[in-house]
C-alpha cells in the first residue's frame, strides 16, 4: 500500500515537470504493472484503442522506412516513445487500484497547486528554468512551468478543464478550476483560453438550469467584456490576432499558422498515401516552405495542427487509422458510469479541437497527460458502476 502511494505521488509530481521525470515515471508504472502482470485484464472496448492505435503506429514505422531517412534506432526510439499511451494505461490501472480515491484526488490537487503558483510566479518575475540554472528577461513573460514552451504547459492543464468544470460546488473543485484558469492565463495562449471558454459554455448550458444558468451566463459575459475593454496581457494577445502591427507575424499571410498549414498541404499533396516519415525536421521542411514563396521565412516550424502534422508524416491513411482511434477512445469513454463519461468526453473534445492549432498529440507531455487519464478511466471501468473519475 505505502509503495503504491509513494508511485502515485510520483506520477502526479512528474506530470508539470517535464520529460525526463514523465519517463521515469512511466517506467516505474511499466514495472509495476510487469510485476502485476497477472492480474492484468482488458475489456473489448480497451483492445479497440489498443490495436488501432498499434495499426496507426506500425503505419508510422513504414513510412518511416519507405522513406528512408532516419535510422533504424531512430525508428525503434519513436515506437517506443508513442506506444506508451496504450501499453502503459493497463499497467498503471493496478497501482490505482491499490491507492484510495481520496488520496489521489488530494495528490493531484497539490501538484496541480504547486504548477500554477510556478506559472503565475513566471508571469509576474519573467523566469524559466534552464537545466539547473535559472534565466529571467521579457522574453520568459509567458509562464512554461518546467515544460519547454508555453503551449505545451496550456495544453496539458487544458486536459484537466473538464475535470474541475464537471465537480459543480463539491470539495475544492472551485480552487481546482481557478488553477487551472490561472495557468492558462499565465501562458497567454490565445487558441488554448478560447478552447477553455467554449468547453465551460458548453458545461454550463447543458448542465446547469433556470437562475443557476442565466448567473453562470452573466457572470460569463462580465469577465470576458472587463477583459476585452481593460488592458492587459490577454486582450492584447486577441486584439494582435488580426492587426496589421501584429509584432508576432513574420509571413504575408493574415497569421502564421497558415503558412505552416500550406506548407504541409504541399508535402501532403506531394505523398497523399503514406506520407513522410516521422523526421520531418527543419532541413526537410525549407523546400516546401520555397515552394511557397517563403524561403526566408524566419518560422518554417511544424504545421501547429496535429492532424495535418499526421497527414504529412504517415498520409491520409495514416490520418484516416488515427481517426479510427480516436473513434475507439470515443467508444471506451461511452462504456464508463456517467460522471466519469461526461468528464471524458469534454476531455477528448478538448483535446480535439485544440489539435487545430497546434501539435498536441505530438507534445510527450500531453501524451502523458493522456495516458494518466486513460489509465483513470480503467480503473474506474473496473470498480463498481457509478464510479467517480478521481484523479
Amino acid at each position: 500500500m505505502a509503495g503504491a502511494v509513494l508511485t502515485s505521488w510520483f506520477i502526479f509530481l512528474a506530470w508539470p515537470s517535464g520529460v525526463a521525470l514523465q519517463s521515469m515515471a512511466l517506467g516505474i508504472g511499466l514495472l509495476y504493472g510487469i510485476c502485476r502482470r497477472k492480474e492484468l485484464s482488458s475489456s473489448a472496448e480497451w483492445r479497440f484503442v489498443a490495436v488501432s492505435y498499434l495499426f496507426f503506429l506500425l503505419l508510422r514505422v513504414a513510412s518511416s522506412l519507405l522513406n528512408g531517412r532516419e535510422s533504424p534506432l531512430s525508428i525503434i526510439e519513436d515506437f517506443i516513445g508513442y506506444s506508451s499511451l496504450v501499453v502503459i494505461p493497463p499497467m498503471l490501472c493496478l497501482l490505482w487500484q491499490k491507492v484510495p480515491a481520496s488520496e489521489r484526488y488530494r495528490q493531484a490537487f497539490i501538484a496541480l497547486t504547486l504548477v500554477t503558483l510556478v506559472s503565475l510566479s513566471q508571469m509576474v518575475w519573467q523566469w524559466r528554468m534552464e537545466g539547473m540554472s535559472i534565466e529571467t528577461g521579457p522574453e520568459f513573460a509567458r509562464a512554461r512551468g518546467f515544460y519547454s514552451h508555453p503551449l505545451t504547459l496550456a495544453y496539458a492543464a487544458l486536459m484537466l478543464w473538464p475535470f474541475w468544470l464537471n465537480r459543480g460546488v463539491k470539495y475544492q473543485s472551485w480552487w481546482g478550476g481557478l488553477c487551472v484558469v490561472g495557468i492558462l492565463i499565465a501562458t497567454v495562449s490565445r487558441g488554448v483560453l478560447a478552447v477553455a471558454v467554449a468547453v465551460a459554455g458548453i458545461v454550463f448550458f447543458f448542465g446547469l438550469r433556470g437562475k443557476a444558468r442565466s448567473l453562470a451566463l452573466a457572470c460569463g459575459i462580465a469577465v470576458l467584456g472587463i477583459t476585452a475593454v481593460t488592458e492587459n496581457r490577454v486582450s492584447k494577445q486577441f486584439s494582435q490576432l488580426f492587426s496589421e502591427r501584429n509584432p508576432d507575424r513574420a509571413s504575408p499571410y493574415l497569421d502564421d499558422r497558415f503558412a505552416f498549414w500550406h506548407a504541409f498541404s504541399e508535402m501532403i499533396q506531394e505523398r497523399p498515401l503514406l506520407g513522410h516519415g516521422s523526421e520531418i525536421d527543419r532541413a526537410y521542411r525549407k523546400t516546401y516552405y520555397k515552394k511557397i514563396g517563403l524561403e526566408n521565412f524566419q518560422k518554417q516550424y511544424e504545421a501547429h495542427n496535429q492532424y495535418l502534422q499526421i497527414a504529412a508524416e504517415t498520409g491520409l491513411l495514416g490520418l484516416l487509422v488515427f481517426l479510427c482511434f480516436i473513434l475507439a477512445i470515443y467508444r471506451f469513454i461511452r462504456s464508463l458510469p456517467v460522471e466519469a463519461k461526461q468528464i471524458g468526453l469534454l476531455t477528448l473534445l478538448c483535446f480535439l479541437i485544440s489539435g487545430l492549432t497546434q501539435n498536441a498529440f505530438q507534445d510527450s507531455e500531453v501524451r502523458y497527460g493522456l495516458t494518466v487519464l486513460l489509465s483513470l478511466g480503467l480503473a474506474v471501468k473496473k470498480s463498481q458502476p457509478g464510479a467517480s473519475l478521481e484523479p
